[in-house]
């Protein structure tokens, strides 16, 4: 005959399940438990907080102080009602009307940062001590790398430069270990930009003047040529006053007229180019600037006793939170413990037999 289950054994093909997770379920974080549990550790929690605060502080101690030099820029350029609609229209994306005036100081922030002059801030010799100018110091010394994206990377890493939208006005910083350092690479920056602004800039005014400077050149070639001709004409022909010959008088007539022509345009060449000089010295942006770099008198980092206590915060919300994962593993572990072995054999009403019950079976 066929082996009739036992009561309840269809239910417990399907307990396994139903244990595990009523175990994770039942899972209780009781506070109180949890506080006594933190008093019980507290000496150990100490000491990871107070080894942490003072690995900290060893190395805020031998970290080198840091100075920041400031210093901030005037707006310059066309700023009319206009060109606010303009930058107005450039925050929401309409890069048509996005485009900056050429001598406005919106520009400047782009010019500080490009490669041109970062290279020619890092060719110079600063020096780092007030006390003897002499002593002066490379870039690449001091950053220790030759690599010129190395240096430039360093270089963009202890500057800093922002725009007032509203205002205009440009502020930059400049941070190092030395103050004296710190101002002189600032300065630097400064004098890169108006070396930029007044003999690499390429303007409208400038090639313009450029272009009548040549045409001068060779109207002047053209001019004197010209001259020559009809002097040497009239040296050879020194009856000219006198001759009734039409050639001669047609001649001399042609070349006094190609002289004039070209004297006339000598001359307006020679006014407009006068022009166009008055034009790119009006051209030339001026950096105005509204404060010079300063000479940093306190440190600007490292915070040392913030970033001690921090990391003393940090280390203790670490600790308790570890205590708190391993009480809640502790007891997913112990509640898997106490669940019952579905490969125990089944008593007839059902139940399994227990470990005690099978030792004394043994015996």
């Amino acid at each position: 005959m066929p082996r009739k289950p036992y009561a309840g054994e269809s239910q417990n093909n399907q307990k396994p399940h139903s244990e595990s997770a009523t175990s994770l379920k039942e899972i209780e974080i009781n506070p109180i438990e949890f506080v006594a549990r933190v008093k019980q550790n507290r000496l150990s929690l100490a000491a990871v907080v107070f080894g942490v605060m003072a690995i900290t502080a060893l190395v805020m101690v031998l970290t080198p102080n840091r100075y920041r030099s400031h210093a901030s820029i005037l707006p310059s350029g066309n700023r009319d009602q206009l060109s606010g609609l303009m930058e107005i229209a450039g925050q929401f994306g309409v890069g048509s009307m996005a485009a900056a005036d050429e001598n406005s100081s919106s520009l400047y922030p782009s010019i500080l940062r490009s490669n041109l002059v970062r290279n020619g801030v890092l060719e110079k010799n600063y020096p780092i001590s007030s006390d003897n100018p002499s002593e002066s110091i490379t870039l690449d010394q001091y950053f220790e790398t030759d690599d010129p994206n190395e240096l430039r990377a360093a270089l963009s890493g202890i500057t800093s430069i922002s725009e007032d939208k509203k205002l205009g006005i440009i502020r930059m910083n400049v941070e190092t270990t030395s103050p004296e350092l710190s101002r002189a690479i600032l300065s630097e920056y400064l004098a890169q930009l108006e070396s930029y602004l007044r003999f690499k800039r390429r303007s409208q005014a400038r090639e313009n003047e450029e272009y009548l400077v040549a045409q001068k050149a060779k109207c002047r070639q053209e001019l004197t040529a010209s001259e020559d001709s009809l002097q040497g004409f009239m040296q050879v022909n020194r009856n000219w006053n006198s001759s009734s010959d039409p050639r001669l008088q047609t001649e001399l007539a042609r070349l006094r007229r190609e002289v004039e022509v070209r004297a006339k345009t000598y001359l307006l060449l020679t006014q407009q180019l006068e022009l166009a000089r008055l034009e790119v010295q009006k051209d030339i942006p001026i950096v105005r600037i509204l404060d010079e770099p300063s000479f940093p008198t306190f440190k600007s980092g490292p915070q040392r006793t913030f970033n001690v206590l921090l990391a003393g915060c940090i280390a203790f919300l670490a600790a308790i939170t570890w205590l708190f994962v391993r009480d809640i593993l502790r007891q997913i572990v112990s509640s898997d413990s106490d669940g019952t072995d579905e490969t125990q054999p089944l008593e007839p009403n059902g139940s399994r037999l227990g470990s005690t019950r099978r030792l004394q079976l043994k015996k």
